[in-house]
């Protein structure tokens, strides 16, 4: 998709962009916030004016302001971890992001508790030294079984229905719990909650990442 964008940004840059290309690189810089909506208009307006061509250094200059943001983006993507078991980015889910060390100095790092669970179950034979876990407040990891958690709420949690967050501090879980609700919990009642949500868990992510591929078909 990147590159398909590169190539259509780039096309034109001798003449002038094309309608359809412009739109698209307009577009694209909107998605990802870089241009606000007042300029886009404007940018779209100039275009329509011109009769759907724009020539000089105002069309390079978009050129390379959109070459940049895409590669900056694939850059970013492509030194981003992601969880070994269902693809989301650290960068996103670092109050939540677990990190198994195990005994032979290899590191899993998965996006929750979830598939933490899913690790270990397809893994038996493999002990861990440590495992760690990002504070729901700070996202910094902390020892996952020191840390304070709690199971349940009003967010939804990741990758499950039923949440369980951990925080460094008895007083961060008690304000969570007073503000969100749920429960106090230590590490293996939450091991053990995660284990017993997992065929629930399972059949709703399965049902959402249906929906998405069947709206995926009906995109033109």
């Amino acid at each position: 998709m990147i590159h398909w964008k590169l190539a259509a940004a780039g096309k034109h840059v001798k003449g002038g962009l094309s309608d359809q290309n412009r739109f698209c690189i307009l577009k694209t810089l909107l998605d990802r916030g870089v241009l606000p909506q007042s300029q886009i208009d404007t940018s779209i307006a100039d275009t329509q004016h011109a009769g759907g061509r724009i020539v000089g250094s105002k069309n390079i200059g978009l050129v390379f302001l959109i070459v940049s943001v895409l590669l900056l983006t694939a850059i970013a993507h492509a030194e981003d971890e992601s969880c070994a078991y269902c693809g989301m980015y650290r960068s996103k889910f670092q109050h939540s992001w677990v990190i198994i060390e195990h005994e032979d100095g290899l590191t899993d790092g998965l996006c929750s508790i979830h598939c933490a669970a899913i690790s270990m179950a397809l893994h038996p034979e493999k002990t861990f030294r440590k495992i760690t876990v990002g504070d729901f407040d700070t996202k910094k990891q902390i020892d996952a079984e020191k840390a304070h958690w709690v199971i349940g709420g009003d967010l939804m949690g990741v990758m499950t229905a039923r949440a369980k967050w951990a925080f460094e501090t008895g007083e961060a879980a008690d304000a969570f719990v007073k503000k969100h609700g749920g429960h106090r919990a230590t590490f293996h009642e939450v091991i053990k909650a995660a284990f017993d949500d997992m065929y629930r868990d399972t059949l709703m992510i399965r049902k959402k990442r249906k929906l998405i591929d069947m709206r995926k078909e009906k995109t033109p």
